[in-house]
């Protein structure tokens, strides 16, 4: 279970194999991928505060991702001048993506929370 939580370093490497897979970046898998792992964090995390650093941690591995591949394909591809834009432009679709996720995570976490406690409160009137 400790291990499903390294699945948000996922996109430190996703935009290199979008770009040669399909010719693009932006393209719907990835997309799709954060948006799941981001849900995904609400089901994995105990409490709100590790729900936090796990969203954190894919917002970040999806900026330094992003930002990487930028560099790559800038210095080393096509020197475009778009392509620092883009880079710029993706990270902040995905960073929209994320806190998104984030937020339906964090309902996910305030519903099982609640339904803890209401378990804990029946456990306790019916030992009563």
């Amino acid at each position: 279970m400790r291990y499903l939580k390294l699945l948000n370093l996922l996109p430190l490497c996703i935009f290199f194999l979008m770009y040669y897979q399909s010719g693009t970046v932006l393209h719907r898998a990835p997309l799709f991928l954060v948006a799941a792992l981001g849900i995904m964090n609400g089901f994995v995390s105990r409490n709100m505060k590790e729900h936090i650093i796990l969203s954190l941690m894919l917002l970040l591995s999806c900026a330094i991702g992003m930002i990487g591949f930028t560099y790559y394909y800038y210095y080393f591809i096509d020197a475009a001048d778009e392509a620092p834009i883009i880079g710029a432009f993706v990270v902040i679709v995905y960073g929209i993506f994320v806190m998104t996720a984030f937020g339906i995570g964090a309902v996910v976490m305030v519903i099982k929370d609640r339904i803890r406690k209401k378990n804990e409160n029946t456990e306790t009137d019916s030992a009563e």
